[in-house]
């Protein structure tokens, strides 16, 4: 009686709101047929996509460890036998990549390219974008395989779809111009007109020293605005400075400065290099200076090292004041060049007015010219002016010649000292004969008797070295 007063008592209060309640349950059973449904389809989905694109699988963690072991120690074969096995049903980790391709150029250079593409289609969801072509195109042109960077470039644009980039086309030029191939560099130029990536095109064209093309790859990037980047310009400095044209380098130093672009240290200094090399320093040193473009002290080292060589004291104080001026510090190799170049500056003033240089002076100038591997040029510096050279100076100088295997400025010493009529010393024998005993000629013998008629001490070290 209680439950059936109960449900008549719950019936009478709900009856008015039947059809309110009515809505709500069957809201309620639509709302969860509806989430039902739709948990199906998604996971109907997902299993699809699982099943058509797979996750794919980590490299072996114990295959990876081989490979980093073995390619530390330069084990090649260790090296592709581990990838080989790791291959077959996982993708390469980016890092692998480069140890990979040159354990493959290097045991196997003929295939090598196959068994990349091979692997990269297997796994292209993971391995088919430019970051790992990036990585294979630069282990391929750092090992000079022009013919496997070829193929692989071909593949990896007609085959795998990968658009090139700025960086693929970085490695396809370097490879080109590492083995200076100027026709192929030309090819990557059209290919590079048509998608603007005029940066690496110059410094393609100047790793082969092409100087009329890079200017006209800067007309048609002035024309459409395109502005090159430190890297291009440092792309192109190192094509010019392979090839040595001093005039194209500081072309590129001063554009380069003119944009408020860092210019690197090392292009500088490179710079000088070959300035001095083709006897244009002064020249190089004014034109860098007139930019307000600052010197390293490598560069301003050089710099003095070359006065030192040519003698030339009026560049060396205008290096001189200008590292002061700039607070810039200078190495221990610029002041043995500034010291060399003040002493001979003394000694050529005092033979111009006439004065006796004392014998001692000019000795002890060979002798901290020979110490910076400056012999022949002082020596020169001072036959140049007539300064007369005495026995101990020829002494000094013939073994240093000794010391640096010098057989060509021996004999020109030798030649001096017998025009001036000037007299050897036993040093002085001791250092020709050693020398032309190395080189066996019979001038030994002559000096060897001209030693005993002069009444010159022969020592025993000599005769045992000459035995």
């Amino acid at each position: 009686m209680t439950l059936a007063a109960f449900l008549h008592v719950a019936y009478e209060s709900m009856a008015p709101m039947w059809v309110e309640l009515s809505f709500l349950v069957f809201f309620a059973l639509g709302f969860a047929f509806l989430r039902i449904d739709g948990f199906a389809r998604n996971s109907t989905k997902r299993s699809k996509q699982l099943v058509e694109n797979p996750k794919p699988r980590a490299f072996d963690a114990r295959l990876r460890k081989v490979i980093e072991d073995e390619t530390a120690l330069g084990k090649h074969d260790a090296v592709l036998k581990a990838w080989r096995v790791g291959c077959i049903s996982a993708p390469t980790p980016p890092e692998l990549i480069k140890p990979v391709v040159h354990a493959l150029l290097d045991l196997e250079p003929e295939d090598a390219a196959s068994e990349l593409l091979e692997h990269i289609r297997k796994h292209a969801m993971v391995l088919s974008n430019s970051r790992v072509a990036c990585a294979v195109l630069d282990a391929v042109a750092r090992a000079g395989e022009v013919r496997t960077m070829e193929e692989l470039w071909e593949a990896f644009q007609k085959d795998l779809r990968i658009k090139p980039t700025y960086q693929m086309y970085e490695m396809l030029v370097g490879g080109f111009a590492s083995v200076g191939d100027e026709k192929k560099v030309a090819k990557v130029f059209e290919t590079m007109n048509e998608t603007r990536n005029d940066e690496m095109l110059v410094g393609g064209f100047a790793s082969v020293g092409d100087e009329k093309k890079v200017a006209k790859v800067f007309e048609t990037m002035n024309e459409t605005r395109i502005k090159l980047t430190a890297r291009g310009y440092s792309l192109t400095i190192k094509g010019f400075l392979k090839n040595n044209m001093v005039d194209a380098v500081l072309k590129q130093l001063l554009a380069m400065n003119k944009r408020g672009i860092h210019i690197p240290p090392f292009a500088t200094v490179q710079f000088l290099r070959i300035s001095s090399e083709a006897n244009r320093a002064a020249e190089a040193f004014h034109a860098l200076t007139d930019a307000s473009i600052a010197l390293p002290p490598e560069a301003l080292s050089l710099l003095l090292e070359d006065c030192a060589k040519r003698g030339n004291l009026e560049l060396a104080t205008s290096i001189e004041a200008l590292a002061r001026e700039a607070k810039q510090p200078l190495l221990c190799g610029a002041y043995d060049a500034l010291l060399i170049d003040a002493v001979l500056k003394q000694l050529l003033a005092m033979n111009k007015q006439g004065i006796h240089i004392p014998p001692f002076a000019i000795v002890q100038y060979l002798r901290i010219s020979t110490e910076a591997n400056h012999t022949a040029e002082a020596f020169r510096a001072l036959t140049d002016a007539s300064v007369t050279l005495p026995p101990e100076a020829l002494s000094l100088l013939l073994e240093d010649c000794v010391k640096r295997t010098n057989l060509e400025l021996a004999t020109s010493i030798e030649a001096l000292a017998r025009e001036i009529k000037q007299p050897l010393l036993s040093g002085a024998y001791d250092a020709l004969l050693k020398l032309h005993t190395s080189a066996g000629h019979l001038h030994a013998l002559d000096l060897f008797e001209e030693m005993q008629n002069s009444g010159v001490r022969i020592s025993e070290g000599l005769c045992v070295g000459l035995l």
